[in-house]
């Protein structure tokens, strides 16, 4: 057989492929029919949802009598899903089995068609009987029996948590990181089933929220045949969800990471930080299946900044079915995704009369991340939301604002007939004067620090502005202003910090220094970090996780003013520090010559996030400045 298939265009407006996947077992070849069906009139199916894998690793499947090339990841998913046949005595052939899996279903190679079909994504995962996570094999010895188990164990031992209570997550995450006999408990099932690249797919976010009911299921490797061998054990997803939210809300990684010595990729979680940031994608996936309905799609985008995606336009366009409220966009693969990323901006900012785009703009990267080259013309204003994103300061919309450093009303903008111009009413506060040593400039500078870990950053800070490693020569006023700055006045919960948390931190630094200067300085780095978490096992958990989150995506410094503040790393001395007129947080900005500014990013300003600038000067009734960035 040598026929390649060719796709029949789709003739209906709201019209779906669905594949019928027939039985087979063992090395027979995988067999597929596609039928066309109005949405209003689908017999009943399920939707697989997947990760693509490698583009160049596929196998070859016949669909409707003629060959289809997939990859390998929906190859052996199609495997395990097909129905197995019917014994000659029954008398009769084992039914198919009806699907719906993207690549199959979407003619990939048309722009036109995939774009309508991206349109129609959110009415099929709500259709469809089920969706079918499908995880690949497991590694040796893992088995779905395991990762249930697992699963029970872990529930046992990690408490319920009420999210929105911040003194009830503080106490239970005390109480857990005291508990020993958490150190008992084998994560390492659980550890291999999050090591999966399904977690950290973009388009599984609108496939499992959207869904009736979404199971994951997997194989698993034989361990005398090497090969992909069938597991029926079927897993709801929303127990793994709920039960990875409870770990990262109440800091409980550390538990986990016994798990990564008996992963078969333990190297590769540690290198690439893909545990934490699987449970992370878990957690979004979570968090939009709750406040679906309420949320915006700049929510959308900040929950999902982890995920992968391998084409620029699904980083938006994969998250438009999710019934946001206020403005959206339309899908349009035939243009340059630097166009796409600017009508986001433009609606979020206009049509929504929000500036919270801005606080990812020009690009929100992790440090820890290779730098990309940003689209050409993109204005600084528009975010480039290619690659992982660092958290925001700014609040999500369906939890109350933390920050009101441009007041409480609506933003005062106009744009340019190119487009390219965002001009916005606001006020020049301040000047950046300098930053202490990036936080990982200190294990630069100093190897033996390194072993010391944010601790000894976090020291190097206060010694940057205060001149001492304790407050002797400090006032009580500027102590706590330090503490506020260091973890921009909240804890991990996006809560401002109560003012009994920020004057301890001093007292903290202390009892933490204390801890890491008893540690071995040639302890592996897993031994590293234990003193850190035995010091804060005593403290609030909340506001040290907040530290620890802020202090690898923020500098330390101080402005003209005398100011403390955090920025993002690309701002250096001399940038100028504005809040715009309806903004939550500050923006640091820098001068082009032609009285228009550069954006360079958010920042947190002590003394300036509850509307203290805009009422500077002359008072609430001065005029404002025009600021423009291009």
């Amino acid at each position: 057989m040598s026929t390649i298939y060719e796709y029949i265009p789709l003739t209906g407006p709201r019209t779906i492929r669905l594949l019928e996947l027939h039985p087979g077992k063992g090395s027979d070849p995988v067999e597929v029919s596609l039928i066309t069906k109005p949405l209003s009139n689908t017999p009943a199916f399920e939707a697989i949802s997947y990760c693509w894998g490698d583009p160049s690793d596929r196998r070859e499947v016949i669909c409707n009598g003629c060959l289809l090339s997939i990859t390998t990841s929906l190859f052996t998913g199609l495997e395990h899903f097909r129905p197995r046949p019917l014994s000659h005595s029954d008398g009769d052939h084992a039914p198919s089995r009806v699907l719906w899996a993207d690549a199959i279903c979407i003619n990939q190679f048309d722009m036109v068609e995939r774009s309508a079909q991206v349109n129609l994504m959110p009415f099929i995962y709500s259709l469809a009987r089920r969706v079918l996570i499908w995880l690949g094999p497991l590694s040796p010895p893992y088995s779905g029996v395991a990762v249930r188990s697992c699963i029970r164990e872990v529930n046992a031992v990690v408490p319920a948590v009420n999210e929105i209570d911040a003194a009830d997550l503080n106490a239970k995450a005390q109480a857990l990181w005291c508990d020993a006999n958490v150190l008992d408990t084998d994560f390492s099932p659980l550890v291999s089933l999050l090591a999966r690249p399904w977690f950290r797919r973009r388009w599984v976010v609108q496939e499992v929220s959207l869904a009736r009911e979404a199971v994951m299921c997997f194989g698993s490797i034989g361990e005398t045949t090497g090969r992909s061998e069938r597991d029926d054990e079927e897993i709801p997803w929303v127990e793994v969800a709920a039960l990875t939210f409870r770990l990262e809300t109440l800091g409980a990684e550390r538990f986990i990471r016994q798990g990564i010595q008996q992963c078969v990729s333990r190297d590769e979680l540690l290198s690439s930080n893909m545990l934490s940031i699987s449970i992370h994608c878990l957690n979004a996936i979570y968090l939009v299946s709750l406040y679906r309905g309420r949320g915006t799609l700049m929510d959308a985008i900040n929950v999902t900044a982890t995920f992968d995606c391998s084409e620029p336009h699904d980083i938006i366009y994969s998250l438009l079915g999710l019934s946001f409220i206020g403005p959206t966009i339309t899908p349009d693969y035939t243009a340059d995704f630097g166009d796409v990323f600017r009508e986001f901006a433009l609606a979020m900012v206009v049509e929504g009369a929000s500036l919270k785009v801005l606080s990812l703009a020009p690009h929100k990267l992790r440090p820890d991340c290779p730098a990309i080259q940003r689209s050409e013309g993109l204005p600084s204003w528009v975010p480039d939301l290619r690659g992982p994103r660092a958290e925001a300061l700014t609040a999500y919309s369906v939890l109350p604002q933390a920050f009101f450093a441009g007041g409480q009303g609506k933003p005062i903008v106009c744009v340019s007939e190119n487009r390219k111009v965002l001009s916005c009413q606001g006020r020049l506060v301040d000047t950046v004067k300098g930053f202490a040593a990036d936080w990982s400039e200190v294990f630069r500078l100093d190897p033996k620090l390194a072993h010391q870990g944010l601790a000894a950053w976090l020291q190097s800070c206060y010694r940057f502005v205060l001149g001492q490693s304790d407050g002797d020569n400090a006032s009580a006023e500027r102590i706590k202003a330090f503490a506020r700055t260091m973890l921009c006045d909240m804890d991990s919960m996006r809560n401002r910090l109560s003012p009994e948390s920020a004057a301890s931190l001093p007292s903290h630094l202390q009892r933490l220094m204390d801890h890491v200067e008893q540690e071995n300085r040639n302890s592996e780095i897993d031994d590293s970090w234990s003193a850190w978490e035995d010091a804060v096992a005593s403290h609030s958990i909340n506001a040290t996780i907040s530290f620890a989150c802020w202090a690898k995506i923020l500098k330390f410094g101080v402005t003209d003013g005398g100011r403390f503040m955090r920025a993002p790393h690309a701002s250096q001395a001399g940038d100028r520090i504005c809040v715009l007129v309806g903004g939550e947080v500050p923006f640091i900005i820098r001068s082009t010559g032609r009285e228009i500014y550069e954006l360079v990013g958010e920042c947190y300003v002590d003394g300036i996030m509850d509307g203290e600038a805009l009422n500077m000067g002359s008072g609430a009734t001065a005029q404002y400045d025009t600021i423009s960035l291009e």
